[in-house]
């Protein structure tokens, strides 16, 4: 797994797969295929209102099905796009989120790109300074 984190709008940027948070209390992860979208093939749909507990359940739940697309369409150099899930109105951490992101990820038996991206730039350069090993 190659992590980075990015400043902008990750509607915009081109990858496999895409996390877009949704603000209802369901904790099941929706993937869809984008049939109007040409930048990405997946797009996730998350609940940002979760606890830290049901946000790993969800990253675990986005591995297992990263995985298997990749397998079963053979996808060469697959991606995902996301940002801090759960950080804005869900009110948890930053820190703390990204760790568990990479954490799960790092499971990954197969390469894979995680791309964390931020919206607004004071919060990429604090988060930067902070010199978190990616």
């Amino acid at each position: 797994m190659n992590l980075k984190i990015k400043f902008g709008d990750l509607l915009k940027e081109k990858g496999t797969f895409i996390v877009t948070p949704c603000n209802q209390e369901k904790v099941d992860v929706v993937i869809e295929s984008s049939s109007t979208q040409t930048n990405y093939k997946y797009i996730f749909y998350v609940s940002a209102n979760q606890s830290y507990m049901q946000m790993q359940a969800s990253l675990n739940s986005m591995l297992i099905i990263i995985k298997d697309k990749v397998k079963s369409e053979d996808i060469q150099n697959p991606s995902l796009l996301m940002p801090l899930l759960g950080c804005g109105v869900g009110g948890l951490k930053k820190e703390k989120v990204f760790l568990l992101i990479k954490s799960i990820f790092q499971k990954a038996d197969f390469d894979l790109d995680v791309i964390i991206y931020f919206d607004d730039k004071k919060d990429y350069y604090e988060f930067y300074s902070k010199k978190i090993k990616f």
